[in-house]
């Protein structure tokens, strides 16, 4: 109640009570006593009120953290967690806002002069330029003046040394770093005078050194022996610049346990390996040769991070090694060069069942000779799936893969351009197989991006994640490219067989191009008692997603793999319990032409052809499924399409992206499948 509320009140009832008084002096005089008692029990009422009022502000006041009476602790941690996020030193585009290396004095307290403004790069507009930044020292060691106390009396805080900054940082940085280990990054734009002053006065001191660009590297390279604290060295040498990596590293640094190579001249054989727990290629002009490479593996028998990647020398197809190296603390293995060398590597090894991998096996440049080697009475090759299953190294990791429990499956057989393929054109079929030991959701699953060829490289969010690229294979005269699939379907046809499915929850397939070539080129075809063998282990499965790759929308309607997968699914034995994964939950269809036709065993084992659409009913009326099961997604043109119209011509509306089975349109025609 405000105060003129208040006044108001009172002088209304003061009003009244007069009007009701007698002319009488006693009365009046009893009143007036009454009144005065009762207006001094009001007024401490209220006052005890406000008191209370008063407390209660002034205890959540004390309970409220501010910023100068943020624990010490805490404040360090966020300024180390920030420091990762907004580096000092990182260049970012300068404007009349931005705050610079070059608009800040080291300390504002000290005497260090302002440094020139000479490392701003005018853009191709002249309006923005670019300058190391100041990072987090600018967001949080200048809000106040105890929390830039804090940070400078922190010597943590200032062990990270980018050599882009000028020369009065990088000395107040040392300086504030009082002698601690320092994590020195050498960018691409750092001036290389002041790079030699800083390396030569700070090497001994370095824990960490990042050297970006082919011109700093010979001068860390010539003082690398008196770094001998160093444990991590990265060196991302320009394309084409080679770092040869001192035999004797080890020895000259004896906690050096990080590797990190972008382009090295060879791998040579390495003293004291053993220390070596992160090791990491990913190039090499001289690869080694396959006993160098064994004795390079049997040397790093505590390696906890291994990524070799377009190092590995063509290997040839004949014999392996018998027994393999157990590499016991092993938790992430990335293999990407020819077939047949990372086919080595994967035997060589024995690595825990725990461990990630991520394989990307290339085209071999002693294909086909190693693999192909016959030829049929017609001309045609003879594709040896087995033999490229053992050389690849590929049956004994799968055979591994049965010791661990995996959740998720995700298996794509697809190439770039099986719309405009001509038989006079390579054609590169990538297979791709990605495990999770945990169920994900499939809901946003972005389907393997087909232009992604001679592009996979480096670690996966995946468990384990194999790319296989599978070679054209030429006639006897080697001047036309076969146009085939055995092989690609063959190599699939043993993926699948190969790898654990019992414990599956979620299953991923986006192997309709391969169908489609396999019809075009006469080499089988997918019917339902293939998928039935396939899918009857699948007693765990709860998730089914079923990805075609066609992006284009064809008045001939192709072939479709999975019209088979669902008659299948609708297979059950004589009391009605189906076998093929009894506890499916849930179907997903992403860009699955509902046109889309396949031959399945009708009646008198008479083959007849069903549409995709056609066989979704059929499976949907044998388990009563709920329309809410099953969803239907249209990434591309393919939407236009839809399933359950008796007419099977485009929607009227084409407005929604994603079309689930909640439509009415498409509740119409299924409820009238269901009922028939």
């Amino acid at each position: 109640m405000s105060t003129r509320t208040a006044s108001s009140f009172w002088s209304t009832r003061f009003e009244d009570r007069l009007e009701e008084l007698p002319e009488d002096f006693d009365a009046l005089s009893a009143e007036l006593a009454d009144a005065k008692c009762a207006y001094e029990g009001f007024v401490v009422a209220l006052q005890a009120r406000l008191e209370t009022l008063r407390l209660n502000v002034q205890q959540a006041s004390a309970m409220t953290t501010t910023v100068l009476s943020l624990p010490a602790e805490i404040y360090l941690n966020i300024c180390a967690v920030l420091a990762e996020i907004d580096p000092l030193g990182e260049v970012i585009e300068y404007d009349d806002c931005a705050s610079s290396i070059e608009e800040h004095r080291a300390d504002d307290t000290s005497d260090l002069y302002e440094a020139d403004d000479v490392s701003y790069v005018d853009s191709e507009t002249s309006d923005i330029r670019l300058s190391p930044g100041l990072g987090w020292v600018r967001r949080v060691t200048h809000v106040c003046a105890l929390w830039r106390r804090r940070a400078i009396e922190n010597a943590t805080l200032w062990t990270t040394i980018p050599l882009n900054l000028c020369m009065p940082w990088l000395r107040e940085l040392i300086k504030r770093s009082n002698n601690l280990p320092l994590d020195i990054i050498v960018p691409c734009d750092a001036d290389p005078d002041i790079a030699c002053c800083v390396l030569e006065d700070s090497i001994h001191r370095a824990r960490s050194i990042t050297v970006e660009g082919h011109t700093i590297t010979g001068i860390v390279e010539s003082i690398l022996d008196r770094a001998r604290l160093l444990e991590r060295l990265d060196v991302n040498n320009d394309y084409g610049e080679y770092w040869t990596i001192p035999g004797n590293l080890l020895l000259d640094l004896p906690r050096l346990k990080t590797i990190s190579i972008t382009s090295a001249a060879e791998i040579p054989k390495l003293a004291a390996a053993s220390q070596i727990t992160h090791l990491a290629i990913l190039s090499a002009s001289s690869a080694p040769s396959r006993e160098s490479l064994r004795d390079m593996l049997q040397s790093l028998i505590n390696v906890q991070y291994l990524q070799l990647e377009d190092c590995l020398a063509p290997a040839c197809f004949e014999g392996f090694f018998s027994e393999p190296i157990s590499l016991s603390v092993l938790e992430t293995l990335i293999l990407r060069g020819p077939t047949g060398s990372c086919g080595d590597v994967i035997r060589s090894i024995s690595p825990p069942s725990s461990a990630s991998l991520a394989l990307y096996l290339l085209p071999d440049p002693l294909w086909p000779d190693a693999v192909n080697r016959q030829y049929d009475e017609d001309g045609e090759p003879v594709y040896d799936v087995s033999q490229y299953m053992r050389c690849s190294g590929l049956d004994r990791l799968y055979n591994r893969l049965g010791d661990s429990t995996y959740h998720a499956l995700r298996i794509s057989c697809t190439t770039p351009d099986y719309w405009t393929r001509t038989s006079s054109r390579k054609v590169y079929w990538q297979l791709v197989v990605t495990a999770h030991r945990d169920a994900g959701q499939l809901d946003e699953y972005d389907p393997d991006n087909l232009q992604q060829y001679g592009q996979w490289s480096g670690p996966s969010f995946a468990d384990v994640k194999v790319v296989c690229t599978l070679p054209p294979i030429p006639q006897h005269d080697g001047s036309v490219y076969v146009y085939n699939t055995a092989f690609p379907m063959g190599v699939f046809e043993r993926t699948i067989e190969a790898l654990p499915l019992a414990s599956l929850t979620v299953l991923s397939l986006n192997i309709d191009a391969l169908a489609l070539a396999a019809e075009r080129s006469y080499s089988g075809s997918w019917n339902q008692m293939a998928w039935f063998s396939i899918l009857a282990g699948l007693d765990r499965l709860k998730c089914l997603q079923l990805i075609s790759s066609f992006n284009k929308v064809n008045e001939n309607w192709p072939t479709s793999s999975y019209v088979g997968l669902l008659s299948a699914l609708s297979i059950a034995d004589d009391e009605g319990v189906h076998r093929p994964i009894p506890h499916l939950e849930t179907l997903h269809l992403l860009d699955v032409f509902a046109n889309a036709s396949g031959q399945v065993e009708g009646e008198d084992n008479h083959s007849i052809h069903m549409s995709a659409a056609q066989a979704l009913r059929q499976f949907v009326k044998s388990r009563r499924w709920k329309a809410e099961i099953i969803h239907v997604e249209y990434t591309s043109a393919a939407w236009q399409y839809r399933y359950f119209n008796p007419l099977g011509g485009p929607l009227k509306s084409a407005k929604p992206v994603r079309l689930g089975l909640s439509h009415d349109w498409q509740l119409e025609g299924l409820d009238a499948s269901v009922s028939d």
